[in-house]
């Protein structure tokens, strides 16, 4: 992604510029999340005053949407057209995972802001993907349906086990020792231990698996 620049007013420092900005902001997000970065934050971060900041993003929403810009571009980037479209689809979710959970709170930006071109150019990677391997529009459309509602619920959970690569536990972790749960005691100890991130990759394989170019449309 090319840096914007803009114009410089007087009193700008010549060490700041967009980019500059952005990636200080996503130094930020990685750190404790989207609920973390505040324009006071990224200018203390750069040594600047935050009028200084409001020169080049005019709030922190506007800052927001350019760290989602770049973390798309990563996401994005890692699709690679001459593999299988299964291949292409897997690539994208797992580095989605990877990226997303190292940015928290991007990810419920993009779906609270679909129309932004950052969730566009998203959906126009899983889209192109589909089509490219030979689903219909129909099709294609379903299909991306079915990996959007398994990808997003995921991601906008707000648990710190989200962000990290500690076990998940399950609901139940422990079951009462009766009958009634027999069923739970007989199944734990193969659900103790598995990370978020190996549980979506499992997840991920078994849906792509699944998918078809010839879907019934919805």
């Amino acid at each position: 992604m090319s840096e914007q620049v803009s114009p410089r007013g007087r009193g700008i420092p010549r060490h700041l510029s967009h980019g500059r900005i952005v990636a200080a902001a996503l130094a930020l997000v990685r750190e404790g999340g989207v609920a973390a970065l505040s324009m006071r934050r990224l200018a203390a971060e750069l040594d600047a005053t935050v009028a200084i900041t409001y020169h080049y993003f005019p709030n922190k929403s506007a800052v927001v949407e350019a760290v989602a810009d770049v973390v798309v571009d990563d996401i994005i980037a890692a699709d690679d057209p001459r593999q299988h479209w299964r291949e292409r689809l897997l690539t994208l979710m797992l580095v989605q995972d990877r990226e997303l959970l190292r940015h928290p709170g991007i990810a419920r930006f993009l779906v609270e802001n679909h129309d932004k071109p950052a969730a566009i150019r998203w959906t126009e990677a899983y889209l192109r993907v589909l089509l490219d391997g030979g689903f219909s529009p129909a099709a294609a459309a379903k299909a991306f349906s079915l990996v959007s509602f398994y990808i997003n619920p995921a991601f906008l959970i707000e648990r710190p086990e989200v962000s990290t690569e500690r076990a998940v536990e399950p609901v139940a972790a422990t079951a009462p020792d009766s009958d009634e749960f027999r069923a739970i005691r007989i199944v734990q100890p193969h659900l103790n231990g598995m990370s978020f991130s190996a549980q979506y990759e499992q997840g991920a394989r078994t849906l792509v698996a699944a998918l078809e170019p010839d879907l019934d449309p919805l």
